[in-house]
């Protein structure tokens, strides 16, 4: 296997301080020895032996085969992330070892993980002469990660199998990929590429619930629907169209991004209108893509600070986001 450069500290130092105060030190984070490299990653397994399929494209490595999901099956599972924050983790189990933390990122392409959490559930390193690596492309972070298969991956009672993440190589925490979330800090990131595999996921953030299936469609209710619009993507990732000041163009949907809004050129004081069909925001906070370290840097981005004020379902069935209100709670029983 290639020897590592030492150049990766300075990498992962730039990338732990890009994720702001409350991110880990650098110092937490740790890069593997060519030692450590050896004896996780060089022993990578040919994809066909899991029938995944690998091809190079324009985009990089694509696999297929991967992700599949059971029909008939959905799930619902609480937010693992205390009540004052409201990052969508939620825990997930794999074939073997303890539930684990995993922040549900709608901003990135890719599945990420600890070395740490991907060595206690025997994630197998993936490639045919060479393993296969791929650094973040949502969020800057020069650390590389290698592609591992964990054979199945269990949301309650829903299994989803061959499921595919970049394992980062270094130890410690996820830094700038954890996106700020905290008790408890993910081991692990799921991005679109996966979610797209279920029929729909909601994000309800007043519950603080997500929800998925993998065959079953979604109807929003009429008297709490906000807003319906078509789902597109950008780069891998799901956006939709909408107009922020007055300019119009694809607005990425992050719902991990503590944030209102970022986007790559932010006004000095708080942006008059932000658009989405419908749904319409006024006096909205933002913040810049590069100085906060986000990628790709020319697309604006909503982040859960406005998304928490609804339930956010993709259906992947319909191509369509839609946004509800919460529910009302029901009425008190009479005494």
């Amino acid at each position: 296997m290639k020897t590592w450069s030492r150049w990766w500290v300075g990498a992962a130092l730039a990338a732990a301080a890009l994720a702001g105060c409350r991110s880990p030190k650098p110092q937490d984070i740790r890069l593997l020895t060519d030692e450590q490299l050896r004896n996780f990653f060089g022993k990578a397994q040919d994809p066909r032996r899991f029938a995944i399929t690998q091809y190079e494209s324009d985009e990089g490595t694509v696999f297929v085969g991967t992700s599949r999901v059971h029909p008939d099956q959905q799930a619902v599972l609480p937010f693992a992330s205390g009540t004052g924050n409201r990052a969508p983790v939620i825990n997930l189990a794999a074939d073997v070892g303890e539930p684990f933390p995993v922040l549900l990122d709608t901003s990135a392409r890719d599945n990420w993980m600890r070395v740490d959490r991907a060595t206690g559930i025997q994630a197998t390193p993936l490639g045919t002469d060479r393993t296969i690596a791929l650094t973040p492309r949502h969020v800057r972070d020069d650390i590389p990660g290698f592609a591992c298969r964990v054979g199945q991956l269990k949301f309650d009672d829903l299994a989803m199998d061959n499921v595919l993440f970049y394992v980062r190589t270094a130890a410690g925490p996820l830094g700038a990929l954890g996106r700020q979330a905290e008790r408890p800090a993910p081991d692990a990131v799921l991005g679109c590429q996966t979610l797209k595999a279920f029929a729909c996921v909601q994000f309800d953030y007043p519950l603080r619930l997500a929800a998925f299936a993998t065959t079953f469609g979604y109807r929003p209710k009429p008297e709490l629907l906000v807003a319906e619009l078509p789902l597109n993507e950008v780069e891998g990732v799901w956006a939709v169209d909408g107009m922020v000041g007055n300019k119009a163009g694809p607005i990425i949907l992050d719902t991990a991004g503590d944030f209102e809004l970022a986007m790559p050129a932010p006004p000095k004081y708080l942006l008059k209108q932000l658009s989405l069909g419908d749904l319409v925001f006024l006096q909205v906070r933002v913040i810049g893509t590069r100085e906060n370290g986000l990628e790709p840097q020319k697309y604006p981005r909503i982040g859960r600070r406005l998304l928490a004020r609804y339930k956010v379902t993709f259906d992947n069935l319909r191509s369509l986001v839609y946004f509800e209100r919460p529910a009302l709670p029901p009425p008190a029983a009479a005494p």
